[in-house]
């Protein structure tokens, strides 16, 4: 094979990438490329035949990886930062020797790592997030508040402040957007609280017309409606009777029942549809919206009267972008349930965790849920793969990384330890059995199957 053309290697290492200096045995430059000066951020101070030791005593180079190889006569390595530590380059400098063994040149290669090493403080981040819900999972809690997944410190305070209130009858307003969870909210409060013994009911007061939620709320008597029910029909205030009623989406409520709802809060007492006297209850009311009260109340669309009495107390929930501790729990419990659900032993790969992470949900918990059922139905194999379409919404740097066929190490050694509790599973056929023979806690391969999303039977 005859040699490249001096021409050719030259153009060939300016249309490179990464930033590529040769200097000779004493430390001057004799030819660097664009990229080199761009990465080195010396584009308008290098030249060749510049000694990289003058630039050094000017502070300007604050440490070389060619000065130490020819210091050492070996290759070094180097990783270098700005002073914001937004941007880092690695350095690699090898030396180069005659048939003699006298250095003649240095070549030296940079490289900007910054996006590598944001993944990795991303993937850091993650791995810290499951660590820590790990141990808090371990701590002894009461049975309410293992139903809520709340790794976060905005979702733990959320639940301090819920189940605070959950002591006192006072109205709670909910607020947050569409697919926070403020349903779950309203479960764990009743459920703290003293009338968790009696029912739970809820509606939708957007989901139902106009004319019918009245009597769905309140009920009615025989004779009031044509085709009604024989004996006339209990409303959910009177079947929630000692229990908790929640009114989601309140602000939907027409404008004529929300003085009927003012007069129960007000009195306890209300008058079934037909009836000519009224009946007391013994409900506690919680409500919540997406929707600005506030703004409604300045439009006229919402009794200001009815406003404040229902916003004794008010809870927001926070985003899930708001809140991205909650992310990767949620995910893994959703994975699980959608494991179960559909007989599959799926996985999620770390990097995809990590995209999953960075991801910011604009429709929350309940977008969350979807996307993890969705890849656990369309995945093809063991490993859950972004469903059609939903990749396009993702970082193009994380994106482009996680479908490289060449996968992180970290990634990689994920896989091939779920692959290995599998089978250890399979052969010793109990948890117990399994952890023995591995040599590990139960507690931590139990934690270990529910991270790789392991169906195992309960003993």
């Amino acid at each position: 094979m005859g040699k490249l053309p001096q021409k050719e290697i030259i153009s060939a290492l300016e249309s490179a990438h990464d930033g590529f200096m040769i200097a000779d045995s004493t430390g001057r430059i004799l030819y660097f490329n664009q990229a080199y000066a761009r990465l080195t951020k010396l584009e308008n101070i290098l030249k060749t035949g510049m000694q990289l030791q003058k630039l050094q005593e000017l502070g300007m180079v604050p440490s070389a990886s060619c000065l130490e190889a020819v210091s050492t006569g070996q290759q070094v390595s180097q990783i270098h930062f700005t002073a914001e530590r937004k941007t880092a380059i690695v350095s690699v400098s090898m030396p180069c020797f005659d048939d003699a063994g006298q250095m003649l040149r240095i070549i030296t290669n940079v490289r900007d790592v910054s996006e590598f090493l944001d993944m990795r403080e991303q993937i850091e981040a993650v791995q810290n997030i499951l660590s820590r819900f790990s141990k808090q999972m371990e701590q002894p809690q009461d049975a309410c508040r293992r139903e809520v997944l709340a790794a976060s410190g905005e979702m733990q305070a959320l639940l301090d402040m819920a189940e605070q209130v959950a002591a006192v009858d006072a109205n709670v307003l909910i607020q947050g957007e569409s697919g926070t969870g403020k349903e779950v909210v309203a479960k764990f409060i009743h459920g703290t609280s003293p009338r968790r013994e009696k029912p739970f009911l809820a509606v939708n007061c957007g989901a139902i017309p106009e004319n019918l939620l009245e009597s769905e709320l309140f009920g009615y008597t025989e004779g009031t409606f044509t085709g009604q029910i024989k004996g006339g029909k209990k409303g959910l205030i009177a079947s929630a009777e000692g229990g908790t009623l929640f009114l989601d989406e309140i602000g939907d409520m027409p404008i004529a029942l929300q003085v009927k709802l003012l007069r129960f809060l007000d009195t306890k007492t209300y008058a079934p549809l037909g009836a000519s006297k009224t009946v007391s209850a013994d409900v506690r009311i919680l409500s919540a919206t997406k929707r600005d009260l506030n703004q409604m109340v300045q439009e006229g669309s919402f009794r200001e009267d009815l406003y404040y009495r229902l916003n004794v107390v008010n809870l927001v929930v926070p985003a899930l972008r708001e809140r991205r501790d909650d992310i990767i729990p949620l995910v893994l419990f959703f994975l699980e349930r959608a494991n179960r659900t559909y007989f599959q032993k799926k996985h999620i790969p770390p990097l995809l965790l990590q995209a999953l992470y960075q991801y910011d949900w604009p429709g929350n918990v309940r977008e969350l849920r979807n996307v993890v059922e969705r890849m656990v139905v369309l995945g093809q194999g063991d490993t859950c793969e972004l469903p059609p379409g939903f990749s396009k919404k993702l970082d193009t740097q994380v994106r482009r990384s996680y479908n490289e066929g060449v996968h992180p190490l970290a990634d990689y050694m994920a896989q091939q330890e779920r692959s290995y509790l599998i089978d250890a599973y399979r052969q010793c056929g109990t948890t117990r059995k399994t952890a023995q023979a591995l040599g590990i806690d139960h507690s931590t391969l139990i934690r270990k199957m529910k991270r790789y999303g392991i169906c195992a039977t309960k003993e």
